[in-house]
């Protein structure tokens, strides 16, 4: 498998375990995972040949490892429109949680801070640098950090799922600051 059709067939996991798994006629478990005979199946049904060793290297190769494997099964491990069970356990003693968004989303943040569509979260990470990558994805780089130990003692809770992504239902933006010195050219100074 070449590396375009690798990131093909990635993209196409990603839409149909994050967001549309009805559209290729497979199902999820509360969870997110789907039997992998199933996903192959419905993807034959689609004119799509892919073999269970072409799903393992998709899942190997990712740099982001959005999917994982279970017995049998396989599931994006975050991003989700569909509804699913995250195994969350309480974040502690993390001195940073950083979120990465658009610039242009600054001053509809700093007014209302950040909120997660229902039954979503607002997804921080531990380390800047993830940070600058999701925000990298949404167009022009903005790093907000939290204060956490302020945040806490508000009662938000964050949680840190197992793939290492905090969560939280939302911020007020009192809790929030920018980080400076991110550059568009890829670089966190």
């Amino acid at each position: 498998m070449d590396t375009q059709e690798r990131v093909r067939l990635s993209k196409f996991l990603a839409r149909h375990l994050r967001h549309d798994p009805a559209g290729v006629g497979i199902r999820l478990d509360p969870a997110g995972w789907c039997d992998v005979g199933d996903l192959l199946h419905a993807f034959a049904a689609q004119g799509i040949t892919v073999s269970r060793a072409d799903l393992e290297t998709v899942v190997t190769a990712d740099p982001r490892a959005r999917f994982e494997w279970g017995d049998n099964a396989i599931r994006a491990r975050t991003g989700h429109t569909v509804r699913v069970e995250k195994t969350l356990r309480p974040a502690y003693g993390y001195s940073a949680l950083f979120h990465g968004t658009d610039a242009r989303n600054l001053s509809a943040i700093l007014a209302d801070g950040l909120h997660a569509p229902r039954g979503r979260f607002v997804s921080f990470w531990n380390r800047i640098e993830t940070a600058f990558q999701v925000a990298l994805r949404q167009g022009e780089p903005l790093i907000l950090t939290v204060d956490i130990t302020g945040a806490w003692r508000a009662g938000i809770r964050f949680y840190r799922t197992t793939q290492g992504e905090f969560l939280a239902d939302g911020v007020p933006p009192r809790f929030l600051s920018v980080v400076g010195g991110v550059r568009q050219d890829d670089t966190v100074t």
